[in-house]
This record gives C-alpha cells, structure tokens and sequence, in this order.
C-alpha cells in the first residue's frame, strides 16, 4: 500500500521529470504484461489483466493532465498539437479497446476454457496496446 509520504515523493518527481515517469510507467506495463503471461490459473489471469486499466489510466493522467507532458509539449512545440491530438485519440482507443478485451475474456471464462486458450489470444491484444503506448510517448 503506498503511503501519503510516497504519494507527495512521486507527484515531486512527476513534476521535476514527467519525462522519467512515462519511461517507469512503461517499464510498469512491461512488467505488467509478464505477470500476465506467466499465469497459470485463470484467478491469476484475471488479476493480472484487472490491474490493467488502472495501470494505463494513470498513465493517461499524467501525460494528458494540465502542466503534464502534453501540455509542457504544446507550450514548447506548438507545432505538435495535431500530434498530440491524435495520441490522445489512442489513449481512448486503447482503453476502448481493453473494455472490449474484458468483455471477451469473460465470455471465454464463462466457456470455462483452458488457462492456454484464454492467455494466448490476451497475450497478444496486451502487446499490441503496451506497442500503442509505447508509440504514444514517442
């Protein structure tokens, strides 16, 4: 559990190194991500992909927020707005995109399929977002 002192620590490095942040945020997905594949039962498949979107909407937070990294970068670069537009689209895509994902793996639990047949097809559909978001804070 993160304590209110560790909280205040990390919104001090948000606003010193928005930069660093988003790099620990993907290494968080990535490990995330691991955490998912190395799932044996469907309890720990389930788990692992429900931290997802708490995961990537504080993500999203940090990169969309005022005076977060897109907002530094739109003052910096105006030139960028369209850029950045577009890569606020994708964060709603990809959330989009895993509320459908949770709709599928409910109904292929429901089916009581194999831990093998459920985390394939979710293996690839993580990998595909962490690759979204990856190109999102390029």
């Amino acid at each position: 559990m993160t304590t209110n002192d560790e909280r205040e620590q990390r919104a001090a490095v948000d606003q010193e190194h928005p930069a660093a942040r988003v790099e620990e945020d993907h290494r968080t997905l990535r490990g995330q991500l691991d955490t998912i594949a190395a799932a044996t039962t469907r309890t720990a498949l389930l788990d692992g992909l429900l931290a997802v979107p708490k995961i990537l909407l504080e993500h999203f937070a940090l990169e969309e927020q005022i005076d977060g990294l897109y907002d530094d970068l739109r003052k910096r670069r105006p030139s960028l707005a369209v850029e950045l537009d577009a890569l606020l689209d994708q964060h709603r895509l990809i959330l989009d995109e895993f509320d459908a994902l949770s709709v599928q793996l409910q109904g292929r639990m429901d089916a009581e399929r194999s831990v093998e047949e459920i985390a394939e097809p979710m293996m690839r559909d993580v990998a595909r977002w962490l690759e979204r978001l990856s190109h999102s804070a390029g």
